[in-house]
C-alpha cells in the first residue's frame, strides 16, 4: 500500500511493504524513481500489524483515513517497562487498542520492531482529524504522555484497507 499525506508537515507519503527482511524493503524503496533522484528521503522501519492490506478497486479512487505515530513521550523511561505499574500500563493500553478495534474506527494498529523513537502506527477510519484524536486520546499511554499520537490525514486507494 502507499499512499501521500493530506497535510503539509514535511511527511510525503507513506509505503507498507511485504517483504522477508528491512534489507529487503530498503532496496524496494530505493528503486523508486523519487527516492533515486534525490527528491524524497525514506526511512524504513520493520512494523508488526495484522495483514488486511488488499488490492486497490478500480477505477483508482482515493479516500482519508488518519495515520498516527506513536512516539516515545516524555513520561517513558529506559527500563521502566519492567515496573509492575508500566506492565499494568501496557496491558490497558491494549484493551483500548481492541475496544477500538471492535468499533471498526480504529483499522489497523501494531508496534514497530526498531525500539526506536517511533512506536508504532494506529490507522483510524473516521470523518475528521478531531474524531481520530478524540480516539487516540482514550489510551492509557497517551494519557499519562509515555506515548505521544502524531497525527496525519492519508490519502489510500479505496479497497486497500477493507
Amino acid at each position: 500500500i502507499a499512499g501521500p499525506m493530506g497535510d503539509h508537515t514535511g511527511l510525503a507519503g507513506i509505503f507498507i511493504l511485504r517483504s522477508a527482511s528491512t534489507d529487503e524493503a530498503k532496496t524496494l524503496i530505493d528503486a523508486d524513481p523519487a527516492i533515486k533522484a534525490g527528491l524524497f528521503v525514506s526511512e524504513v522501519h520493520p512494523w508488526w500489524s495484522e495483514d488486511i492490506f488488499k488490492k486497490a478497486l478500480t477505477p483508482l479512487k482515493m479516500y482519508t483515513v488518519y495515520l498516527g505515530f506513536l512516539k516515545k513521550g516524555p513520561n517513558r523511561k529506559e527500563g521502566d517497562g519492567n515496573t509492575p505499574e508500566v506492565q499494568e500500563l501496557q496491558k490497558a493500553h491494549l484493551a483500548n487498542i481492541n475496544r477500538l478495534a471492535e468499533t471498526k474506527k480504529l483499522v489497523v494498529a501494531g508496534p514497530f520492531g526498531d525500539h526506536g523513537e517511533l512506536r508504532g502506527v494506529f490507522v483510524f477510519r473516521v470523518g475528521s482529524m478531531k474524531e481520530a484524536q478524540e480516539l487516540a486520546a482514550t489510551d492509557p499511554m497517551i494519557k499519562i504522555d509515555r506515548l505521544r499520537l502524531e497525527l496525519h490525514p492519508w490519502n489510500v486507494p479505496e479497497g486497500v484497507i477493507p
